[in-house]
């Protein structure tokens, strides 16, 4: 068996979770839900079915959330609820081989867990596990896993994301926002 690498975490802005969840009647297909998306153009990642399926989420680059949230809602009419949220974050653990040992995706949640951070959709593949948390967790979730992983954080990427501090001594930075981390390990 290969022996799991792990090399980091990220954050991604990059993505907002649209939920579309059932009206009065059934449910809306996911298959139906996504040729929508498709028709528009939007790329769509992570779909996860939620509530009995009784909802599906998915993710969509943050630039097409809005005009794909507002388009759905107008399809729909009636026969589901969209709901945009553009207040969540990804957070990735980075490496090589992590799917390849099955305590990893284990050790990965309960460290979320134990942190409070609640898991609105998640994506295990074999050089990243990675889960998407409301924006307001994102410290906890990183904190978490550079503790229980011993690693540092390798970066923060995707549009809406905190300007990183300056290089400089951590002693010359002076107060740090609530979710920097310096990358350490």
């Amino acid at each position: 068996m290969e022996q799991p690498i792990v090399r980091g975490v990220t954050a991604s802005f990059s993505d907002v979770l649209i939920t579309v969840a059932g009206g009065a009647g059934p449910p809306p297909a996911a298959a139906h839900i996504l040729r929508l998306a498709a028709g528009l153009g939007v790329p769509v990642a992570a779909v996860a079915s939620c509530g009995g399926s009784r909802a599906v989420a998915f993710t969509v680059p943050r630039s097409h959330g809005p005009l794909a949230a507002a388009t759905l809602a107008r399809a729909l009419a009636g026969a589901g609820q969209v709901r945009l949220d553009d207040q969540v974050v990804e957070v990735a653990l980075l490496g090589a081989g992590l799917r390849s040992a099955p305590a990893m995706t284990a050790t990965f949640c309960e460290a979320l867990a134990r942190a409070g951070v609640r898991l609105a959709a998640t994506s295990f593949e074999s050089r990243r596990l990675a889960v998407l948390c409301p924006r307001s967790q994102l410290a906890r979730a990183v904190r978490a896993l550079c503790e229980v992983f011993e690693i540092g954080v390798i970066g923060v990427i995707g549009a809406g994301a905190p300007q990183a501090p300056p290089a400089a001594p951590a002693d010359r930075l002076g107060p740090q926002p609530s979710w920097y981390l310096p990358t350490g390990g």
